[in-house]
């Protein structure tokens, strides 16, 4: 669970979106499966049309040293823990819609349960950023669905 919002975004206003992320404070990673490992990015270039989902991660709420990988049967790369974990507590997920009727979102988890079933809430800072970025795609979209 958590808060998101969907809405149509093309490529262009949502490297506007990135860009207002990076002022925020927050790196960008690939949430799509890549052919090489993802590493926050501090600037606009890792932001392609290629892939369409990001996240927004903001390094003060998890390290960057314990951040790893995974390699699907494809060969391709992931990262390893990006839900239900600490890690998850640091992420915003975005996208943008490849289509003009594609649907995309911006979205953040509530928390999560750790090995001992204690519920982990949401730190504050994560979910400011995200109201921030969620008030800005409602100005970028082309349409909030």
């Amino acid at each position: 669970m958590g808060k998101q919002l969907n809405y149509i975004m093309d490529f262009e206003s949502f490297k506007k979106l990135s860009q207002y992320a990076l002022e925020l404070g927050c790196l960008i990673l690939y949430k799509d499966h890549t052919e090489n490992p993802s590493f926050p990015s501090a600037d606009l270039s890792i932001v392609v049309p290629q892939y369409s989902s990001y996240y927004f991660y903001i390094p003060e709420l998890y390290p960057l040293n314990k951040i790893t990988h995974g390699i699907n049967c494809y060969g391709r790369y992931y990262l390893n823990d990006a839900f239900f974990s600490p890690f998850s507590l640091s992420l915003i997920e975005a996208s943008f819609s490849r289509t003009d009727k594609g649907q995309a979102r911006i979205y953040v988890t509530t928390g999560y349960y750790d090995e001992e079933d204690n519920w982990i809430a949401r730190p504050e800072l994560l979910t400011k950023t995200y109201e921030k970025l969620a008030r800005r795609a409602r100005k970028l979209a082309q349409k909030i669905i």
